[in-house]
């Protein structure tokens, strides 16, 4: 499998065995995008299905909704939820969700780049 390119790339796949898995067991959306910018409004995307509002930002005006994101989601399916971030994540007031959402979530300054990030990522 490592020989497998991503759909219209030329780019070798950097996961080969998980996209096995997800060929295997899952779902794979070669064409999926952020919704929003900047990131943290893609963010919300990823884990709620919301589109950004056109002049408040969902992750500071909305904190009071309570809505069910995909790693609750999972948690309800068994699984254990956890991310690993490369920046700080209250820097975009994202620490709340991920109270919220997540069983556990890390930040390392000397992982802000992404090679550290993936190379601890590797060891776990």
């Amino acid at each position: 499998m490592s020989s497998r390119r991503c759909a219209d790339s030329a780019i070798p796949s950097c996961a080969p065995h998980l996209d096995s898995a997800l060929l295997q067991d899952g779902l794979v959306f070669p064409y999926a995008h952020s919704n929003g910018f900047p990131s943290v409004e893609g963010g919300i995307g990823i884990h709620l299905g919301l589109w950004p509002h056109f002049r408040r930002t969902f992750i500071s005006d909305y904190t009071h909704i309570r809505t069910r994101s995909v790693p609750e989601g999972l948690r309800l399916l068994g699984y254990r939820s956890e991310i690993q971030f490369g920046y700080d994540p209250s820097f975009d007031n994202f620490t709340p969700w991920l109270r919220k959402w997540y069983d556990r979530y890390e930040y390392d300054p000397e992982r802000s780049h992404d090679g550290p990030l993936i190379e601890h990522l590797m060891r776990k």
